[in-house]
């Protein structure tokens, strides 16, 4: 059910929601009004709006925080991944210092370990699945910085500075492996949905003539369920059409194949 909703382009997906939020509505108030005549549901329209009210205030609380969580978490993962490819390319310029041979054997194993996170690592961040497959290219990069053999004070400086950018490496890459399967835990989710149906239906109750009665709650519903959209898009950051682009590190390898020496 994740797969599909994530493989559906977001047009699609939201244009569904709507669709289908409207319908809810429409349909609940024509069953709502067989069941219970309107001259009767008329009499405790008061109540109702004092209920919808209280139920709306606490619902929109929750909806919000959730939805601050889930962009919140989506910019954080975008973050990220400029961090990353920005650490890849800190590593790289600063092995332009070193001498010919090495520079050129940094720069190979830095393009080496961005194309296995293009090509390998993103596919499996898109399935919503924590990925490994660059591991090895960080090692041999460690394998690198750590076997270099410092001849002056300037070349132990530049060891220093490659060791701290190769930690840096290695905590952002940690970060966006935590972000590929994040998601807003179930019990939050359960009680947005449940929420969303309770707010609908206390909305139901008012005693409206029904072309109105109608027209009110498909905009209460069609409003909750765009909120609960975007909730869905961005809170799996690295999953589906709207996932976050591995454009950064893509562009920063096509810089570092550019160096010379």
């Amino acid at each position: 059910m994740i797969t599909l909703i994530y493989n559906t382009p977001p047009a699609i997906l939201g244009i569904a929601f709507v669709l289908i939020s409207a319908a809810i509505s429409v349909i609940g108030v024509e069953i709502v009004g067989r069941i219970e005549p309107l001259d009767l549901r008329h009499t405790y329209n008061d109540i109702v709006g004092f209920v919808i009210a209280v139920v709306g205030v606490v619902y929109a609380v929750l909806l919000a925080s959730v939805a601050i969580s889930a962009w919140e978490s989506y910019d954080k993962s975008v973050a990220i991944v400029e961090r990353e490819a920005g650490t890849l390319g800190d590593i790289a310029r600063l092995a332009q210092g070193l001498p010919p041979p090495n520079a050129a054997e940094a720069r190979r194993l830095v393009l080496a370990y961005a194309d296995t996170v293009v090509k390998k690592e993103w596919p499996t961040m898109l399935n919503g699945e924590r990925p490994s497959e660059a591991w090895p290219d960080v090692r041999n990069i460690q394998t690198f910085v750590l076997g270099l053999d410092p001849k002056s004070p300037r070349d132990v400086v530049l060891q220093e500075h490659l060791l701290t950018s190769l930690t840096d490496l290695f905590d952002v890459r940690r970060e966006r492996m935590a972000m590929a399967d994040y998601g807003i835990n179930g019990i939050v989710w359960t009680v947005v949905i449940v929420g969303s149906f309770t707010l609908i239906g206390v909305c139901l109750m008012f005693g409206l003539e029904k072309r109105r009665h109608q027209i009110l709650c498909s905009f209460l519903s069609v409003s909750t369920a765009l909120v609960i959209f975007m909730i869905i898009e961005m809170d799996r950051p690295f999953l589906g059409a709207m996932g976050v682009s591995s454009y950064a590190i893509e562009y920063t390898a096509d810089i570092i194949s550019n160096f010379s020496g």
